[in-house]
Formats: structure tokens, sequence, C-alpha cells
């Protein structure tokens, strides 16, 4: 997850500002238990986090959820996430 040589590899710490303290709750409770609980609110940036550090399982759960919940009000949002993401 991470890479040697960094400032976390050397500070023992990562900052992740850029996301909501409920998605990287909800990142870490995947790491450690397999489960989210609060998927309307954070899918889009879990799939930013699970892509970042390459948790697959997690992406590809993300996608899924994505998946299924597309409409058309939502659709230019996702492709434009998925773009950036190169998915």
């Amino acid at each position: 997850l991470l890479k040697a040589g960094t400032r976390e590899d050397h500070t023992g710490c990562h900052e992740m500002a850029s996301h909501s303290l409920r998605a990287v709750q909800e990142f870490l409770r995947f790491l450690y238990i397999g489960r989210v609980q609060n998927w309307p609110e954070v899918v889009e940036e879990l799939l930013e986090l699970a892509h970042r550090y390459e948790v697959a399982r997690l992406k590809t759960k993300c996608e899924v959820y994505l998946g299924s919940k597309l409409t058309a009000e939502n659709a230019s949002r996702i492709l434009q996430l998925t773009e950036r993401l190169s998915l």
C-alpha cells in the first residue's frame, strides 16, 4: 500500500484528507471485517480509495454497486469518475 521512500514511509502516518471521514471509516471497516455499512453515502469515494490502494475486492464491489444504481441522472457523474480512475 505504501511505497518505500515516501513521507508516509518515514513518519508511519498517512493522510487521507481528500476523503470524508465517513469514507475512510468505511474503507477501514472493509479492510478489517470485509463489510461496508453505508454504501449510498460513500461508494464513489470508496471506489477512489480502493483504486488508489489496490484493494481489488472492494473495487469490484463498488463497481457492481454503482452499476446496479446507474440512472440517467447519475450516469454522467459515474462516467466522469470511471474515466478519472481509468476504469
